[in-house]
C-alpha cells in the first residue's frame, strides 16, 4: 500500500507503475531489482498510513467494466514479467514487539504462531473481522502442515474443472 524504495529502485520500478490498474504484482517485480531480496526487502507495521481514498476504488471499478478481475491482472502481469503465474509468498524472519528475530526457517512453528498471534488485535479494529479471522485459520492450516502462502485465485480455466 505504501512502499518505501530507494533512489535507485524508484528509478526501475517507476515504468512498472503504469504497467496495470490494480497494481497487483508490482512487488513481485520490485523484488528482482534486489540483489539479495532476503536481506533487502522487508515489510514495516509499526508505519501507519492512512487511505485517502476508498479501499477497492476507481481502478477496481474501471477493471470490473472491462469484466477482468484483479486477479487475472494479477496472472497477466506476472506472466509478462517472467514471473509464475501463481507466485508463492515467504517471510524469511520477523521481529517481535520485544525486538527478538524469529527466523522462518529454523523456527517456523514459532514464527508462525507468533504472526498469527500478533494479527489477534487487528480483529478488534478489522472492518471485516470474520474474513480476517478466515485467513488467520487459513494461516494456521499453513503453518501446521508447513505449506506456502499462495497468492491465486482459481483461474477461469480451474473453474471451469469438473469436480467431484
Amino acid at each position: 500500500m505504501a512502499p518505501y524504495l530507494s533512489a535507485n529502485l524508484l528509478a526501475m520500478a517507476l515504468p512498472l507503475f503504469n504497467s496495470n490498474l490494480s497494481g497487483w504484482g508490482l512487488d513481485f517485480v520490485w523484488a528482482r531489482f534486489a540483489a539479495r531480496p532476503d536481506v533487502e526487502i522487508a515489510i514495516i507495521d509499526a508505519v501507519t498510513v492512512q487511505h485517502t481514498r476508498p479501499v477497492g476504488g476507481p481502478n477496481y471499478k474501471a477493471l470490473r467494466e472491462r469484466g477482468i478481475s484483479p486477479w487475472d491482472e494479477l496472472r497477466e502481469f506476472c506472466k509478462s514479467n517472467g514471473i509464475k503465474e501463481e507466485p508463492v509468498i515467504f517471510t524469511h524472519r520477523a521481529i517481535d514487539c520485544d525486538g527478538d528475530m524469529i527466523d522462518a526457517l529454523t523456527k517456523p512453528r514459532r514464527f508462525n504462531l507468533s504472526a498469527i498471534a500478533g494479527d489477534l488485535p487487528a480483529l478488534r479494529h478489522s472492518p471485516e473481522p470474520r474474513r480476517m479471522l478466515r485467513r488467520m485459520a487459513g494461516m494456521a492450516w499453513k503453518a501446521l502442515y508447513n505449506l506456502p502462502d499462495r497468492v491465486a485465485e482459481e483461474s477461469a480455466a480451474q473453474k471451469l474443472v469438473f469436480r467431484r
